[in-house]
């Protein structure tokens, strides 16, 4: 069902990803300079630990040191005295805060509830510098706050806050699990860099006859490439991957591209080939050629249409020709609009023909939502396919297309 005749049917997917990464970066806005988060434990809190190895009930006194980490594999310390802590934290992208003890062992992350464990600090209300997190407790290796700042210091919409769950699902991951290729040391404290992504395309839409598509409840998946990124780019032979029951992969075949020192193994599947247009939740096993194994918990993604973000265009024509594209960002199960800066990396436009492609943009960052095309002669009645393609903050890839009938 899996594997590399299926993948190569539709390369582009991850090609395209790949191409967004290395000209913008990927994973961030633009930086909005430096905030202190701050918190304390209460005295009663306990960590039951997590996978990267502490098995018994810790007192919160157990915690040492706290340490903050983004999607590029960036990440800082700071010591926990006393059950206190206060850390200096980039603005400007998502950040993971975790909890270790004296021997570097796991103890817990920073949850902020309904499925969102990491500060998006994408967008910061203006003036905001620090963030106290105030009394923090535990249960089990869930750590929760006393002060919230979603909504706050972080001034994300109800419905922001859902499609950045929903974005934050795959990093999520790696939250819970910081210790990806299962060694038992949290990876970034002895110098190793993963991150897990999936990128979607999404069944095209119809502009039906007008300049601005319609999206609703009827948006659906079509195919997906579940992939995780290693830092160690000498780690490149043939690889396998092994899923949860019903995803159809026992030790099959799995993509391995090579992007500068970085190294990519992916999975992918359309509709029509696979159980389900989604990859089936579970741990995913990643084999590589020097045989480690990188584990990769993937949520539920039944959700995913009606939670990822969509670039909707409106294209104005003039003298039959194409002028320009304005777009919004909403959720694909409603007409709410959503915070951009919040949410979205980067995104190029494509307009293609019967298969040919007719223009590239160049890459927009997320503060932009209008592009005046660079060649005012595309003919908008020849213009079969428009499609919007996208990273998210935390390197999740989607490509949005819509037909012009």
């Amino acid at each position: 069902m899996f594997g590399a005749t299926a993948f190569g049917k539709r390369v582009l997917l991850l090609a395209g990803f790949l191409l967004i990464q290395v000209a913008c970066g990927g994973g961030g806005g633009p930086s909005n300079g430096k905030i202190t988060i701050s918190g304390h434990f209460a005295a009663a809190s306990s960590f039951a630990g997590g996978r990267a190895k502490a098995d018994t009930a810790l007192n919160a006194s157990a915690a040492s040191k706290v340490i903050v980490f983004d999607t590029k594999g960036n990440h800082s310390s700071a010591p926990v005295t006393n059950g206190s802590f206060s850390i200096p934290v980039d603005a400007g992208a998502p950040v993971a805060m975790i909890f270790a003890g004296s021997t570097d062992n796991f103890l817990g992350y920073l949850s902020l509830g309904n499925g969102i464990s990491s500060l998006p600090l994408t967008d910061v209300k203006e003036g905001v510098t620090s963030i106290d997190l105030q009394t923090l407790s535990a249960s089990g290796s869930i750590v929760t706050p006393g002060h919230n700042p979603l909504g706050a210091e972080l001034p994300l919409s109800s419905a922001d806050q859902a499609a950045f769950a929903q974005c934050n699902s795959l990093f999520y991951s790696m939250v819970k699990n910081p210790d990806v290729d299962g060694n038992g040391v949290i990876d970034l404290l002895e110098g190793e860099s993963y991150l897990s992504f999936v990128a979607y395309a999404v069944t095209p839409m119809s502009f039906n006859g007008s300049y601005t598509p319609v999206v609703g409840s009827g948006l659906a998946i079509q195919y997906f490439n579940l992939a995780v990124r290693s830092d160690d780019g000498s780690d490149s032979g043939a690889a396998t991957v092994t899923g949860p029951t019903g995803s159809g992969l026992i030790n099959a075949a799995c993509s391995v591209t090579v992007s500068g020192s970085q190294v990519y193994y992916s999975v992918y599947s359309n509709l029509g080939s696979s159980p389900t247009p989604v990859p089936v939740p579970g741990d995913y096993v990643f084999t590589t050629s020097k045989g480690k194994t990188l584990t990769i918990s993937v949520p539920d993604q039944s959700a995913a249409n009606s939670r990822i973000v969509v670039a909707v265009p409106t294209v104005t024509v003039s003298s039959g020709t194409i002028n320009k594209i304005d777009w919004s960002y909403q959720a694909g199960g409603s007409t709410e609009t959503l915070s951009p800066s919040a949410l979205i990396d980067n995104l190029i436009i494509e307009i293609n023909h019967s298969g040919s492609r007719l223009y590239d943009s160049p890459n927009l960052p997320s503060s932009t939502t209008s592009h005046t095309l660079t060649n005012q002669t595309i003919p908008w009645d020849s213009s079969t396919v428009l499609a919007m393609a996208y990273n998210d903050v935390f390197g999740n890839h989607y490509v949005v297309s819509f037909t012009n009938p």
